[in-house]
């Protein structure tokens, strides 16, 4: 397997490291790429294996979660293609996207506010949600996502105090859950459940995102899980639908 790739006739680079999210990424920005030139069919599977230098078995897997997200199509005895009009899409539910990233793909200019971090009780649903069995304490960080001046999400993350390993009074409040999660717990987020909840915000996420009382906001609540399954923090992220609004592409073959 050649180490040199600059060559590469789909101008792919070496990938570090043989893991899937890289892999994801690179594959996605291959899409982007083909797209901008009118090409939408990806090279052969081993091709892109060599050339990216992963496995099969991650090439896949990077391959299938694009599938899901409905921006390839696989078809059998033909090859996996672009689906080009779900690359028109700007936010799509399906994808694992930072709300900083998604902002300022938007034409944003992403700032991130940050709120406060205190100390609460787990409310029963929520401890219910993350498999708590007594009444427990949770760290919880507010921030505040910034649309070019104009405050677009709240996202209020609660963590189990019991699983913070590590001092966090140095604790930067720009970093995600995801971070704040590996770095302070140890713990890394395998996936993600979100429940979509159409909502009248409370008086005080009104003054917080600067909208009119009784104007509807778009309620995700995550439920973060693991890798040894277990579901370790939960987070509240209340959408301003003036600045994003989420998309879905929904296939209906599988091939």
């Amino acid at each position: 397997m050649t180490s040199d790739l600059t060559a590469s006739p789909t101008g792919l680079g070496r990938i570090p490291r043989d893991t899937f999210r890289i892999a994801k990424l690179e594959v996605n920005n291959l899409i982007t790429r083909l797209a901008l030139e009118g090409q939408y069919r990806l090279p052969p599977e081993d091709e892109l294996s060599a050339q990216l230098q992963v496995s099969r078995a991650t090439l896949r897997s990077a391959l299938l979660s694009l599938q899901k997200e409905g921006k390839i199509e696989r078809i059998h005895g033909r090859g996996t293609f672009v689906n080009r009009h779900a690359l028109r899409i700007p936010a799509n539910i399906t994808q694992d996207r930072p709300f900083a990233e998604l902002l300022a793909e938007l034409g944003y200019d992403v700032r991130l506010r940050n709120e406060d971090i205190h100390v609460e009780p787990f409310p029963s649903p929520m401890r219910d949600a993350l498999e708590l069995r007594d009444a427990e304490d949770a760290c919880v960080i507010r921030r505040i996502f910034e649309a070019s001046g104009a405050p677009a999400v709240l996202s209020i993350d609660y963590v189990p105090i019991k699983i913070i390993t590590e001092d966090i009074s140095g604790l930067n409040r720009h970093d995600s859950v995801f971070d704040f999660l590996q770095r302070y717990c140890r713990r890394k987020v395998r996936y993600s459940v979100a429940e979509i909840v159409p909502i009248i915000p409370t008086p005080e996420v009104v003054e917080l995102l600067r909208v009119e009382a009784g104007h509807p906001l778009m309620l995700l609540q995550h439920v973060h899980v693991d890798e040894d399954d277990h579901p370790v923090a939960f987070t509240r992220a209340y959408i301003n639908d003036r600045f994003i609004r989420f998309s879905v592409v929904r296939t209906y073959t599988d091939s």
